[in-house]
């Protein structure tokens, strides 16, 4: 992780600057139902035009600055992500081409290959997703939290349970996805080099007939790739699900205690409702993010492996 800081740390300044056009758009998010609610509350409850017409502007102009910004975060965190892959694969092959084969043969070229290609891709998927989702995800769940308390505050006991459950199920993932998305890896690396070999050797393979004996040995090796990917993916069918139901058993939780409730109040509880979908939305982000971030510490780690080699010195 820390050779992924070091290069977005050399754009610091378009990723902050991404980072502020997502922290408003999050925002923008965020007042939507909150004037939702004023719409229900005090135009159509009271039939007050004025107010209905109000407030509806207000929700069009912040859906639009929303919007806004969300155009101007994707196209920094595009540019900053596809920079830093470039960078990558450069000094990756600039410091592959000071190696000795000595050094080359320990890494297999095979690895080197998947190095400069899908770990790469996976960095910047990473990159990508801190500056569209890590950090919207975060502003966005706290922030519902926060106006849920103050649209109905007799939902703080339900929202720290589902907070701890749903926080518990992350790390779940994350403990638990971390050594499958590294084993992905390796097993690509294995599927990359029969590739290479046949490849290279090709009029070998035909002049001796041993197609069928390669296409074994290449049946094999993609048999080993499908069943890690097969794990890892194994693991977010079942931690994401679990999230899900577990905000959505909160929304249940939320309108059954809210049963009660004046109907002069139905606009506070549709908004708390609408707050409850949008910490779905961010927790199953922060969880697919994390996936991410699972699989961009273990390619990165492999990237870091080629950079920091030393060429072989011989006596």
């Amino acid at each position: 992780m820390k050779l992924i800081l070091c290069y977005i740390r050399r754009h610091l300044g378009i990723f902050l600057l991404s980072t502020l056009f997502l922290t408003m758009e999050a925002m923008a998010d965020l007042f939507q139902p909150a004037f939702m609610s004023m719409i229900v509350d005090r135009g159509i409850q009271n039939a007050n035009i004025r107010q209905i017409l109000f407030y509806g502007l207000c929700m069009l102009g912040i859906a639009m600055t929303g919007a806004a910004c969300a155009v101007m975060r994707n196209r920094f965190a595009s540019r900053v992500s596809q920079t830093i892959g470039k960078e990558l694969r450069r000094d990756i092959y600039h410091n592959v081409q000071l190696l000795s084969m000595e050094n080359i043969d320990r890494l297999r070229p095979a690895s080197i290959i998947t190095r400069i290609t899908n770990d790469v891709v996976q960095v910047q998927e990473f990159i990508n997703g801190i500056m569209r989702i890590m950090v919207k995800a975060p502003i966005t769940c706290i922030g519902a939290v926060v106006l849920i308390l103050l649209q109905t505050p007799r939902q703080a006991p339900v929202m720290a349970g589902i907070l701890m459950v749903a926080a518990v199920l992350i790390l779940g993932n994350m403990r638990i996805g971390y050594p499958r998305f590294g084993m992905v890896q390796k097993r690509l690396d294995r599927l990359n080099g029969v590739t290479r070999e046949f490849l290279s050797s090709v009029r070998v393979v035909k002049a001796f007939h041993a197609e069928e004996k390669e296409g074994e040995k290449f049946e094999e090796v993609s048999l080993e790739f499908a069943r890690a990917n097969t794990a890892a993916l194994r693991t977010m069918a079942v931690f994401s699900p679990l999230i899900s139901l577990t905000v959505n058993f909160g929304i249940v939780l939320l309108l059954w205690i809210s049963g009660s409730r004046r109907s002069a109040e139905i606009g506070r509880l549709m908004a708390s409702v609408n707050y409850m979908t949008q910490v779905l939305f961010a927790e199953g982000m922060i969880s697919n993010t994390l996936n991410v971030a699972v699989r961009a510490t273990a390619s990165s780690a492999r990237i870091k492996e080629v950079l920091e080699e030393k060429p072989a010195q011989h006596l």
